[in-house]
């Protein structure tokens, strides 16, 4: 099939326009059976035989068991797979009654995605112009402010796109009806006492009995807002993960469109303003540490400066040390070499030397510290990184030297004094620098 001959199918020419932006991919289609799902599928399979054999396909149908159906549905969507020769995964879940029935199904329909979706997997979505509309008016009517379907992004490892946006209804179920298949209507979308319903069924055709191409229009505005949003998301995602607050917008409302799009920018979109209201009244009432988990994701403030971590590291071991050693850690890298007495930071121990992390109760004899004490004296390791600005967070995951098993060096805050140098031990003069990610969050995302 020529390009020209694909362009005549409006659905195979969005789905083949979409997927040029990952030529690489696994596609996956999220399969509900429905109309929408079912152009989608078609013209994944459509694409494949005519443009691109290399392409692999398969399909995930997640069953939530809501509806006396839903067996029935899970076996049409088999039946559909086996007519077009598309790989098809079912996948059952249990969706929780309490709270919002319909968020919760979503919830765990999209978790189940993430599950099977591979790393180089591209789940296709089969939203249309219509589904925009509708997402559009009721996140307005909600005070929710100008919010949209969003095209693409990711999900789990992989990413998810909706190639049909800009299409309508009525496009899809021409298209499937030419092609001779069938589709679920689901029972409920008849229901106007639900909200979506509502505005489908009974506003969106008022609305276009006198504005005709609203559908259209409502495409553009959203089409428009993405561009907007997209630019500010992208300038913001080049910013670090460790951002001075004075540099953040001082007006409250500049402030949480900030965090919006910056949280956005690293993949985080879960996020109510209730929530972000929270973080910000945290800053203001408790300056020393603000703290917003996101799921895996996590924002702090802390000593004026904001913080984001993609993910809580993995709790560590502790390992021997060799001379002239580097070891990787979550917040940067220690560096071991041996030195002169009179180095900065210097500390005589015996091999051999072993780093070990936090786990209550350490108290260290200090000879050299951030403020630089003439006399020795004992302080806490709590009290140590407490004076020297450590991240409460990231306290458990800071580098500690022993010898033996006494606290010899808190790398780059405070050594040990040597209270019995002898010419005859094994000791030697050491000195432990801990370099910290310039951007510790960013790199864990690359990974």
């Amino acid at each position: 099939m020529t390009q020209s001959t694909v362009s005549g199918e409006p659905v195979e020419a969005a789905l083949l326009q979409s997927l040029k932006a990952y030529p690489d991919a696994e596609v996956w289609v999220g399969f509900s059976g429905g109309l929408d799902s079912t152009a989608l599928l078609l013209a994944a399979q459509r694409v494949q035989q005519s443009q691109l054999p290399d392409l692999k396909i398969s399909a995930i149908h997640v069953n939530h068991n809501l509806h006396a159906h839903s067996s029935a549905w899970a076996h049409h969507c088999d039946e559909v797979c086996t007519r077009l020769d598309v790989p098809l995964i079912q996948a059952t879940v249990e969706v929780s009654a309490l709270g919002n029935l319909e968020a919760n199904a979503r919830r765990v329909r999209y978790a189940a995605y993430a599950q099977y979706l591979p790393s180089k997997g591209l789940l296709l979505l089969g939203h249309h112009q219509q589904d925009q509309s509708e997402t559009i008016l009721y996140r307005l009517l909600q005070g929710r402010g100008m919010l949209t379907i969003r095209p693409q992004g990711r999900l789990g490892s992989g990413q998810f796109l909706r190639p049909l946006l800009n299409l309508s209804r009525s496009v899809l179920s021409t298209y499937v009806r030419s092609h001779n298949l069938d589709w679920i209507e689901d029972p409920t979308n008849s229901d106007t006492n639900l909200h979506r319903n509502f505005l489908r069924a009974d506003i969106l055709p008022r609305l276009k009995s006198r504005w005709e191409d609203a559908d259209k229009a409502l495409s553009r505005v959203a089409h428009h807002h993405q561009q907007t949003l997209g630019a500010l998301i992208d300038t913001l995602s080049r910013f670090p993960d460790e951002v001075p607050e004075h540099t953040l917008p001082a007006d409250r409302g500049h402030r949480r469109a900030w965090l919006r799009a910056y949280l956005a920018g690293r993949g985080v979109f879960s996020v109510s303003d209730r929530g972000l209201d929270e973080f910000m009244d945290q800053q203001a009432c408790s300056p020393g540490l603000a703290h917003l988990q996101l799921g895996e994701a996590n924002i702090y403030s802390y000593d004026n400066t904001f913080y984001f971590e993609a993910k809580p590291p993995q709790g560590l071991s502790s390992q021997r040390l060799e001379s002239s050693q580097e070891v990787v850690l979550p917040y940067g890298k220690l560096q071991l070499r041996q030195v002169q007495p009179d180095d900065r930071f210097a500390f005589k121990a015996a091999q051999p030397l072993t780093l070990r992390f936090r786990s209550g109760g350490e108290t260290l004899r200090v000879a050299a510290s951030l403020d630089n004490a003439a006399q020795p004296f004992t302080k806490s390791l709590k009290q140590l990184l407490n004076d020297a600005r450590i991240p409460p967070w990231r306290r458990d995951f800071y580098p500690l030297i022993f010898s033996a098993d006494r606290l010899v060096c808190v790398p780059e805050i405070a050594v040990a004094h040597d209270t019995a140098p002898t010419a005859a031990d094994n000791s030697r003069y050491w000195q432990a620098r801990f370099l910290p990610n310039a951007d510790t969050s960013a790199q864990q995302r690359k990974k």
